[in-house]
């Protein structure tokens, strides 16, 4: 386990484990850290491991707004014709529909 130490205004404080070193880096990243392996003192905002974390890595969407998963709310819609039927569909913004020829032959209020 890692043993780092801060320093502050020429004041040296420490050790502290590698959390409480990150959580004290966090609160005032303008200070100074060194631990076993280091040289010199190096500036808390030049060190991966203290540094405040830049959020440039982007995660990928949560699965519960991938389109996938995603449910229509109620599309409205009107049956038009007796024999020779034909649905027309209203859209909101923002709203889109994908149709092949016949797949809507069984249309009903429940869909």
């Amino acid at each position: 386990m890692a043993h780092w130490y801060l320093s502050y205004n020429g004041e040296q404080n420490g050790p502290f484990d590698e959390a409480r070193a990150q959580q004290l880096a966090r609160q005032n990243p303008n200070g100074f850290a060194w631990k076993e392996g280091f040289s010199t003192w190096l500036p808390i905002t030049q060190i991966a491991e203290l540094a405040e974390p830049t959020g440039s890595v982007t995660p990928p969407p949560s699965p519960l707004t991938s389109s996938a998963h995603r449910r229509a709310d109620e599309i409205d819609f009107t049956i038009h014709g007796t024999e020779m039927q034909f649905v027309e569909i209203e859209l909101d913004p923002g709203e889109s529909a994908v149709a092949e020829a016949g797949a809507m032959m069984y249309k009903d209020s429940t869909i």
